[in-house]
């Protein structure tokens, strides 16, 4: 099992958000009501600023656990009726240290930045976060607690600005009401909030406005509490959003032959968002814009069974993706590739918790699982698509709900209905979930309709030091998810795992954790053993930003009528040793199954990283992956992926970004017979240029191509293609 990244920075999770003071015991800040303009440009010079709330963030909760803050960090809070503003002061004895290179919006979470986590409805189920880099770069999210899940794909539109002076740096946000939920009314409302500031050093250091025990699982449970608001204005709740598309490519087959060509595609799209009620939201596109402005992330398919899963990155899709998100993943919108329409509704009332999409798709793409393996399919013809979710809350931390999904075409239809519930209590959590389907799919899998049901069942115990979980989830052979991604069926599998912490004091390490699980699965139509594995790992925190981890996994696996008995270590390390540079290294050697040769080899792999800025404007990544199988002599194959990101922020609005990726293979053909080719490659790029004045309003200019080659065959050019967008977003 490969560890995510632990420097992310959706990884203010990592750093223990949660407090530990009684929500009784909290006192509640006034937020006055101010007059006059703002201009938000990090230079507190306007005149209502003498008048706003003060705050302080006195504690710091990663490394340490509730000390007293290193620096100190103050915050002004103010409400103009129609926007909350807020201004931070970062006080900093050494300013050359700070990380603020020029970055595009949502990628500055490895710098210095401040902000805050805002519940509107002070329901502890559901927050905004708001965050400004030491440079001015916006980043915004949304956190849902019941899933412990932060989504940065939400874009709201607001102002801010930022300056580095002599003794830290200055942030003012103004945040329209506008882009917020909430309750509107006359009198005063009470919203909770909790503000952050981050600051990269030899740790991730974090200080927060709330203490923090780690004992406590809720987040949103203890933030301190702001008092106000009456009469905010929450505008007319409208925003119109119409997009231009132009697109040109050529491509061919064969080196040597002409470049073909459908011609110029210009597309106009139009998306429309409107709230009837602060709570809720009513969205229209027509013919929508789902360019894809950048390229996917290089991934290995050489020695696989399972279908590869690419995030999604349309804008349609990505705003409120979080209210149908699950334990299971049964929404996945890529199956969704080149709809006429689409419609959306949210929305909060109460303790409930409501979602609706709909999309009419001229192409029907469907992931076929089986219980070895899995892979995409296309089915001839359109089809018509739905979701449709709802959550009831029982507190901050449990919930029951449900979703339906819908996909329906000529001679096809995918039904599938799902209810689930999360109990929370102190350190325990019971999560449970029920599904059934219901297919047709007479051209790609079966002469005749289906049905399959599907649960999981979990119980995990977790405090400061360790956790405990056992669980079983089952899936029948005739289960399908369409809209989802669910790329196994015909199992049943059960996990039993555990861990436990220790916080070094005053150490090189400032946390160590050995983890690990055993699980077992058999398949379910023929009652047999698929897998028993045993796997555990040891990792630590430390200084330098840096995560260590070392592990292993034994296993006895089965595979096309044979038993094979897999074990392997692995190491995975990343560290920031220099101001804004990041290194990571992942290693992986033992015994893996050959699944096209049904044979047991020797595998090596190599995942390396670098991630940098240089110049205050240029930002560098690289990624480089390496994995070789040996058995009987020779080398079943040698993989290699170079994926190289490479950009200069002109200013916070305009960028220049190429992006390349390199792949290559080579194979033994004695180690696979039929195989003609011993070597492939490709190449892939694409330049992109980006003027951002808002996350809506947006103009990108782009070119890519791509080529392929082999032993056979010299590496030729098979498609190019220019591209250009424009966007605009009016909210009256």
């Amino acid at each position: 099992m490969k560890p995510l990244p632990r420097t992310l920075a959706l990884g203010l999770l990592a750093s223990g958000l949660s407090t530990a003071l009684s929500a009784q015991t909290l006192p509640a800040t006034a937020v006055p009501r101010v007059y006059g303009p703002m201009q938000a440009d990090g230079v507190l010079d306007e005149p209502f600023w003498q008048q706003a709330a003060v705050s302080e963030l006195p504690f710091e909760i990663n490394p340490g656990e509730s000390t007293p803050a290193g620096v100190r960090t103050t915050v002004l809070i103010a409400d103009s009726g129609k926007s909350l503003r807020i201004a931070f002061k970062a006080m900093d004895p050494d300013v050359s240290k700070i990380v603020a290179p020029l970055r595009d919006r949502d990628s500055a979470y490895s710098d210095d930045f401040v902000g805050l986590r805002l519940d509107s409805f002070d329901t502890q189920q559901r927050a905004y976060q708001f965050f400004v880099s030491a440079r001015g770069v916006q980043m915004d999210l949304t956190y849902d607690e019941s899933n412990k899940d932060e989504d940065d794909s939400w874009d709201a539109i607001w102002d801010s600005g930022a300056v580095i002076g002599g003794d830290g740096y200055t942030v003012e946000m103004e945040i329209p009401y506008a882009s917020l939920k909430f309750k509107h009314g006359t009198v005063d409302q009470q919203w909770s909030v909790q503000f952050l500031r981050i600051r990269p050093r030899e740790h991730r250091y974090t200080y927060s406005s709330n203490a923090d025990d780690r004992n406590e699982k809720c987040d949103l449970c203890q933030q301190n509490k702001l008092t106000g608001f009456a009469h905010a204005d929450p505008g007319r709740g409208l925003l119109l959003n119409p997009t231009l598309t132009a697109g040109y490519g050529q491509f061919r087959d064969q080196p040597g032959q002409p470049f073909a060509s459908n011609g110029t595609d210009v597309d106009f799209g139009l998306d429309l968002s409107w709230a009837p009620s602060p709570s809720n939201n009513l969205s229209l596109t027509y013919n929508p814009d789902f360019s894809q402005i950048e390229i996917d992330g290089a991934q290995l398919a050489v020695n696989t069974s399972f279908a590869l899963f690419y995030p999604e990155k349309r804008p349609f899709f990505l705003e409120s993706a979080d209210f149908f998100n699950g334990p299971t993943q049964l929404v996945y919108t890529r199956n969704i590739a080149d709809p006429d329409y689409g419609v959306r509704a949210t929305g909060r009332q109460g303790d409930h918790t409501y979602g609706l999409f709909g999309a009419d798709d001229v192409i029907t793409n469907v992931l076929r699982p089986g219980p070895y393996g899995s892979r995409f399919g296309t089915i001839a013809g359109g089809s018509t698509d739905w979701v449709g979710t709802y959550r009831y809350s029982l507190d901050s931390t449990s919930s029951v709900g449900g979703l339906v999904t819908q996909r329906s075409g000529d001679g096809y239809h995918n039904t599938l209905v799902d209810l689930d519930g999360r109990w929370q209590h102190g350190a325990h959590t019971v999560l449970a979930q029920l599904m059934h389907s219901d297919t047709e799919d007479a051209l790609g899998y079966s002469a005749t309709p289906f049905t399959g049901n599907a649960f999981l069942l979990n119980y995990e115990y977790q405090d400061r030091q360790k956790s405990f979980n056992i669980g079983k989830r089952r899936h029948d052979p005739g289960f399908r998810a369409d809209m989802g991604f669910v790329g196994q069926v015909d199992y049943e599998r059960w996990v039993v795992g555990g861990s436990y912490r220790w916080y070094p004091q005053d150490s090189f390490f400032s946390q160590i954790r050995v983890n690990g699980d055993w699980d077992i699965t058999h398949q379910i139509s023929v009652e047999r053993l698929m897998e028993r594995e045993i796997e555990a790992y040891l990792s630590a925190k430390g200084r330098m930003q840096s995560y260590l981890e070392l592990g292993g996994l034994t296993r006895r696996r089965f595979w096309n009528g044979t038993y094979y008995d897999e074990n392997y270590v692995s190491f995975y390390g990343e560290a920031t040793p220099h101001k804004a540079w990041q290194y990571s290294l992942y290693l992986r050697g033992g015994d893996q199954i050959d699944f096209r040769n049904d044979a047991l080899g020797r595998i090596f792999a190599l995942e390396a990283g670098v991630t940098g800025t240089f110049a205050e404007r240029g930002s560098l990544k690289l990624g480089y992956i390496d994995e070789a199988l040996r058995r009987d002599g020779g080398t079943v194959y040698h993989a290699r992926l170079l994926d190289t990101r490479l950009s200069w922020q002109f200013n916070l609005r305009q960028r220049l970004r190429l992006a390349v990726q390199t792949g290559r293979t080579d194979f033994d053909t004695l180690l696979n017979p039929g195989m003609s080719d011993s070597e492939l490659s490709d190449i892939g790029t694409q330049l992109v240029y980006s003027y951002k004045i808002d996350p809506r309003t947006v103009f990108y200019a782009g070119y890519s191509d791509s080529y392929v080659g082999s032993d056979s065959v010299d590496s030729f050019q098979t498609g190019r293609s220019l591209f250009l967008k424009l966007a605009y977003a009016w909210q009256p």
